[in-house]
Order: C-alpha cells, then sequence, then structure tokens
C-alpha cells in the first residue's frame, strides 16, 4: 500500500507532465480522495493513530512543488470530452450535468504564480489585520478568504494598483469572513491563543474592537474595510483534519502564515473551476454553500443531474414560498443566479427581509449559507458599522429574545441568548448573564440540548458533541442523506441514482 506521501507525489508528478490540452481525469484523482477518505475515519474514530501525527498528512505545500505551466493552467469541460473523441452532442449531454454552468474556461492560470503575490493578495483582502500576529503558532485560516487570494485575476486586474485589487475583492466578495481555525492545543491554550489574536488585531487598527460569542464561534469586529475575524470553537488534531472536513472542495485551502497548503480535492477544483456534489459532506447550508461559490466561478458538477425529469411546475412556481431541501434548493438557486427577482416570496441568499418588531425572528424566506450561526443574528459589514454599533445590535437582539412576555408566552423559563458582545477576555473567562435560570429539571436539560447549535448558556467550551459524526461529515450539523432529489423530480422518476449520488466523492473528468 502506497505512503499518503507517495500518493501525493505520484499524483503531482502525473499532473505537471499532462499535456496542454489532457484533462484531470478521475482516475488520477482518485487515489488521493480514496487517501482522505481513510484519513476522515482516522480523525473520526482513531485519533492516536501513529500515522496522524504529521500535521499536514495528504496535504500539497502549492508553492514548493514543482510547477510547470500545465500545473496553473485551467482545463475546461469541453477540452477534456473534445480530447477523448467524444462528438460535440455527446458532450452537450454531459455539461447538463452541471449546475450555475459558466462560460467555457479558457487556457488561465488557475491560481496565482507564486508565494510573494498570495502574500501580496492577503494583505490586501485582510487590509493588514493580522499583520501584528508575527507567528501563527497552531493557526491557520482557511476557506473562501485563502481561495480569494490564491484566485488568478481577471485579464489585466494583476497589473493594477493596490486600490484597484482591493475595489475587486469589495465586490466580489461583499460579505466574506476570515476563518481562523485551532489545532494541536487544550482548551486552556486555545483561550491564550484566541487573546493573543485579539490583541494582534487591536495593535493593528486604529478603532475599537469588539468581539461576539455565538454558540460555535467567537467573531471579532472593527470598522470597515477591515473584515470581521471568525474563530471556529471546535479543536482539530492538525491542519490535515481541518480540510479534510471541508463540505466545498474549492474552499479546501489554507494559510499558517508562511506557507499555502491544499489538499488534491481542492487543487483539482482550482484547476477544473467545478466543485462536485457529495452526500457524505452534506450539512443543512450545503446547497447554499455551493451556490455562493458558483458566483465566484465554480460550477457544481452533479453526476446523477437528469435536468429532463426535473418537475419545473413545482421548481419554478414563482409563487414559491418556501425553501424546499436537496436538490430542489439548488435548483431554485441556479434560477435566483441569473434572474434575483424571479420568485415573488423567496429571498435570495445575503438579502435581509424585515421582521415584525414584535416577533422572534423567523426563516421562512431565508436560509444561511453556514452551520456557524442563526442567519438572523449575522452581524453586518458595511461602511455604518462599527464596533460599537455590532455591540449594540447584539445587546438589542438578546433584550428582544429574553423578555418576559416573549418566554412566557414561548412556555420558557430558560434565556435565549443567540450572541453576546464584549472583549475576549470577558467572553472567555466571566459569566455574562448572572440572571440566567439554573436548569434543574429534565425538560431543562432537552432545551438545552435542543438550543446547543442555536443559543450559549455557561461558560465557553469547545464543541465536543458527537465527534465521531462531526468529524465525518465536517460539519456542526450533520444531517442523514434521505432521497435528495426527492423534492426536485417528477414522482415517476423516483430515487434512483441515489446511491451512486452518495457515493460520488469525485469531480467530472474535465
Amino acid at each position: 500500500m502506497s505512503t499518503a506521501k507517495e500518493t501525493i507525489d505520484t499524483f503531482l508528478g502525473v499532473v505537471s507532465g499532462l499535456s496542454h490540452n489532457a484533462p484531470l481525469s478521475d482516475d488520477l484523482l482518485e487515489p488521493c480522495l480514496e487517501l482522505e477518505v481513510t484519513l476522515r475515519k482516522l480523525f473520526a474514530s482513531s485519533r492516536d493513530d501513529p500515522s496522524l501525527k504529521n500535521p499536514y498528512l495528504g496535504l500539497i505545500d502549492l508553492f514548493s512543488v514543482v510547477q510547470g505551466s500545465n500545473m496553473l493552467k485551467t482545463r475546461s469541460l469541453m477540452a477534456h470530452h473534445l480530447a477523448n473523441g467524444t462528438s460535440w452532442a455527446h458532450n452537450q449531454e454531459q455539461y447538463t450535468r452541471t449546475l450555475f454552468p459558466v462560460t467555457p474556461l479558457h487556457q488561465s492560470e488557475a491560481y496565482v504564480t507564486s508565494l510573494d503575490r498570495f502574500i501580496e493578495n492577503w494583505d490586501v483582502f485582510t487590509q493588514g489585520v493580522l499583520s501584528m500576529l508575527m507567528e501563527w503558532p497552531n493557526v491557520i485560516a482557511a476557506g473562501g478568504s485563502v481561495l480569494a487570494a490564491l484566485m488568478s485575476f481577471p485579464d489585466g486586474l494583476s497589473t493594477k494598483s493596490h486600490c484597484e485589487i482591493n475595489r475587486f475583492y469589495q465586490e466580489s466578495y461583499p460579505t466574506s469572513d476570515i476563518d481562523l481555525f485551532l489545532w494541536g492545543m487544550s482548551a486552556e491554550e486555545a483561550k491564550e491563543t484566541m487573546n493573543t489574536i485579539y490583541e494582534g488585531i487591536r495593535a493593528s487598527v486604529a478603532w475599537d474592537v469588539v468581539c461576539v460569542r455565538k454558540a460555535n464561534v467567537i467573531s471579532i469586529h472593527t470598522q470597515f474595510p477591515y473584515r470581521p475575524i471568525q474563530i471556529v470553537l471546535r479543536l482539530y488534531l492538525s491542519p490535515a483534519e481541518i480540510l479534510s472536513g471541508f463540505d466545498v472542495d474549492a474552499a479546501s485551502c489554507a494559510f499558517d502564515g508562511e506557507k499555502l497548503w491544499i489538499n488534491p480535492r481542492g487543487f483539482a477544483a482550482l484547476v477544473r473551476r467545478c466543485n462536485t456534489v457529495d452526500m457524505t459532506r452534506r450539512s443543512p447550508s450545503y446547497e447554499l454553500r455551493l451556490a455562493k461559490y458558483a458566483k465566484r466561478g465554480f460550477e457544481v458538477y452533479l453526476p446523477t443531474l437528469r435536468r429532463d425529469q426535473v418537475n419545473e411546475t413545482k421548481i419554478y412556481n414563482r409563487a414559491l414560498r418556501h425553501w424546499p431541501d436537496g436538490l430542489a434548493r439548488l435548483l431554485i438557486l441556479e434560477r435566483m443566479s441569473y434572474d434575483a427577482k424571479y420568485y415573488i416570496f423567496l429571498q435570495p441568499p445575503g438579502i435581509r427581509r424585515g421582521q415584525k418588531s414584535d416577533r422572534v425572528p423567523k426563516d421562512d424566506y431565508q436560509i444561511n449559507d453556514t452551520d456557524y450561526e442563526l442567519v438572523w443574528t449575522r452581524v453586518p459589514y458595511g461602511k455604518s458599522w462599527d464596533a460599537a454599533a455590532v455591540k449594540s445590535m447584539i445587546m438589542k437582539i438578546d433584550k428582544v429574545l429574553n423578555e418576559p412576555a416573549r418566554l412566557w408566552e414561548d412556555h420558557r423559563d430558560l434565556h435565549r441568548h443567540a450572541a453576546i458582545a464584549g472583549n475576549m477576555s470577558d467572553l472567555l473567562h466571566k459569566p455574562f448573564c448572572e440572571d440566567c435560570p439554573r436548569p434543574y429539571t429534565l425538560r431543562h436539560n432537552e432545551i438545552l440540548k435542543e438550543d446547543q447549535n442555536k443559543y450559549i448558556y455557561g461558560p465557553l467550551h469547545f464543541i465536543t458533541i458527537d465527534p465521531g459524526r462531526q468529524l465525518a461529515t465536517g460539519a456542526f450539523n450533520p444531517i442523514d442523506v434521505g432521497d435528495w432529489t426527492s423534492d426536485a423530480y417528477h414522482l415517476a422518476v423516483g430515487p434512483a441514482g441515489d446511491d451512486e449520488l452518495a457515493l460520488s466523492s469525485s469531480a467530472p473528468e474535465v
């Protein structure tokens, strides 16, 4: 059996030797995907396994590998099938297996050509908010913010000024946070590290800074244009574990302050400009996250997609009032991507619908693109929002949620704290509500269990709930596969093909 290093080295060697028009095929990627599945199982059930001692197991140090010109090229869907001798008609049929189709890719750079260029982009994207953190011990930034700095620019933009590049980032990533992950440390060490990050940010900016604690994250906010910093409240074993749990292929990249790390799945997504639906990674926010990355130029590939069997009367009903699940949701998001006002009642992602002032906010018309928080507690990011405004908003939400009349109406005596605001030390160590009733009945304990991913109670703790299942899915709120297509197709179609979908973990051979 090949070692992880041998598997990665073989993959990189083959990719670097591909001819100009050759595809990065599934056959080339499959051994790496099998390796990642093995690692996910080990992280879930055998965390003391000696093979996991290497924190970067199965990852690629992107800018240290030999980069032939072909490794930097995007490889289009059309090029693959034509190169394999298939007809144009068959190629069109295969192309219908994608959602959010983008303009056929040209042979451009798939990502920036050097670490120095990435760091320049990173500094512009983050506005240098992490510049005072001279070292990043056991901390990585990962996900969309890293991908943004890694991707190549549209033609001509790379030679523009920092101001013009910053304008591009503000327009293309208007609400993106900077996600930080902690690994290889105890809970107490993690709290010390979080305070160090907070103090480093305070030293980097000239404005007031406030922290917001929610059920699964602590975020750090200052003043526009500095983006929020989000620290995930889970302790990981290594960067390899962090990236193996990412649900969207393209987001599987990380920066540790010195090197850019990516797994083969993420590398393939960069080159192919395509994310593959994988039911083993599904969470409540999965479809919306795929749609979010589609806006950034990554198609969604679904091997079992049958557009000719879609229940168009149901899916494309302009008066649709509630979000369906699974494939149906993804098809609606695809429709909204080129006609945001098509549905009368459904709101496009990222738009907040006004709520009646006397009710707890509901999510009937909007969905969330993260498992980290309730959509109606998301802190806005923009020119009118500073630390004081953020703190005021959080205090108002808390007051509304815990009005005695509302608690009585909901037959509830335990408080609901969706978020609290303050400095990092207070959030880490001090009680935040001296009036919180203590749970003393079985029903209270049931409520706390139901609320654990929505509301906070008591001292800060790191996520350990059902760790095996969480680590296997990479989600805070993993869900079962079920019939992912049932809301999308005519009844006569049935669930045929779902088993294939559930097992699919690779992208199209593009």
